[in-house]
């Protein structure tokens, strides 16, 4: 009997975790469209040096994630407020 570890490619498992993490965060409407696009984003931003197929997706994974979910703008935030306490006063 082979074992299931042995038949999974190396890697392949941290490439799966990453991109459904990713999926998860970005509730896209067209899921195979962003799977396609994210992992061609993932080959395309390896770094020459690394070919460890766990570091790049974990890597790749980090770089979204900052970029996903910054927190926005102080201005942001403050015109959010004032549009949740004008709605609340008028009420």
């Amino acid at each position: 009997m082979m074992s299931a570890s042995r038949s999974i490619p190396y890697g392949f498992r941290s490439l799966l975790e990453c991109l459904a993490r990713a999926a998860l965060l970005a509730q896209p409407d067209n899921l195979e469209q962003f799977m396609c696009t994210h992992i061609t984003n993932m080959v395309r931003s390896r770094v020459e040096d690394c070919n460890d197929p766990k570091e790049v997706a974990f890597s790749h994974q980090e770089q979204w994630e900052r970029m996903i979910l910054k927190p926005p703008p102080p201005e942001a935030h403050g015109a959010l407020n004032v549009c949740i306490l004008g709605d609340t006063l008028s009420r």
